[in-house]
């Protein structure tokens, strides 16, 4: 056991978890890291094969994919070589709109995300971002599944996969970051997708079924890291703070969920998606990641209680 602030906690962590904390808690401009988890994940590239893993999409979660997935949630620098390199072999092998006509949207968000943090590959941004909003479904949101099994409905999977995808694509088109053909009626168009799937999402509360109120999944209220493809509260309600959505009354639930999980000072670790790693980025019970990324959310919405736990000394799990 050991008695420390979170701060302190975070800077003592892997460089990636100390950068976040200062850039993202603290509003501090501090230079990309290279050593850490993100130096062992780019030590893992295959610069012959432009591969992490062997594989493009598969095995999970060692495949190129997933490992940028990690890597961009760590904020690996947009700029380093490899990065490049792997997106390059993704847009390559798996945006193939001519021959492949119907492309998985949960992939095709996800990707995306990806190459719009790196800020690359602009004409295929556009072109995902028209495929994702072609796409939306009568009642607000996205599913992977929509032609596959004629699915009416949206997947709160998809659907938050889209939201992130969206939302980064219309913060770089408004800023000028981003140029395109139309891009004021794109923008509208996106404007529009964007607020629908929020309140796709924010009808059920962020985790509830419209029909009969229970959980929308089993371990829906477990927040998990990496996570993968896969939807939980944390993963949403991350998603409203950090795409400056404005508070909303239906996100209640969902904030008392997240405070009552923070009755320890920390948040735990949460399980790990079956499936092969790189390596295991944390081991303890308490989660350094989790409880970064839930600090993330109160300081947008609960700014009182996240001073409180910034001050507060926690006992840690061994």
């Amino acid at each position: 056991m050991q008695s420390v602030k979170l701060l302190d906690w975070f800077l003592a962590s892997d460089p990636c978890i100390a950068r976040l904390a200062q850039t993202r808690l603290l509003d501090e401009t501090r230079p990309y890291v290279r050593d850490g988890w993100i130096g062992a994940l780019l030590d893992r590239f295959d610069k012959d094969t432009g591969l992490w893993g062997n594989g493009v999409y598969s095995p999970k979660w060692v495949s190129t994919f997933y490992t940028l997935r990690d890597l961009i949630s760590f904020e690996v620098d947009p700029a380093h070589p490899d990065v490049r390199l792997g997106l390059d072999t993704l847009v390559r092998r798996m945006w193939k709109p001519a021959s492949h006509p119907d492309q998985d949207l949960c992939i095709a968000a996800m990707l995306l995300d990806m190459l719009l943090y790196a800020r690359l590959y602009e004409r295929e941004a556009h072109e995902i971002a028209g495929y994702l909003l072609s796409h939306r479904l009568p009642d607000g949101g996205w599913n992977c599944s929509y032609q596959k099994y004629e699915c009416p409905n949206a997947s709160i999977h998809t659907t938050l996969s889209v939201l992130e995808a969206l939302s980064a694509f219309l913060r770089l088109l408004e800023s000028g970051a981003i140029g395109g053909e139309g891009s004021p009626q794109q923008a509208d168009a996106v404007h529009e997708a964007i607020f629908a799937g929020r309140e796709y999402l924010l009808r059920r509360r962020l985790m509830r079924r419209v029909t009969n109120g229970k959980l929308i999944l089993p371990d829906i209220q477990t927040f998990h890291f990496p996570t993968r493809w896969k939807y939980d509260v944390l993963r949403a309600l991350l998603y409203f703070a950090e795409s400056g959505a404005v508070y909303d009354k239906r996100m209640d639930e969902a904030m008392e969920l997240l405070s009552s999980k923070f009755r320890r000072g920390y948040l735990l670790r949460g399980a790990a998606y079956p499936g092969r790693e790189h390596f295991r980025y944390e081991t303890t019970r308490a989660g350094a990641m989790n409880t970064l990324r839930g600090l993330i959310v109160l300081k947008a919405y609960d700014p009182d209680l996240y001073r409180t736990l910034l001050r507060k000394i926690v006992v840690l799990p061994d």
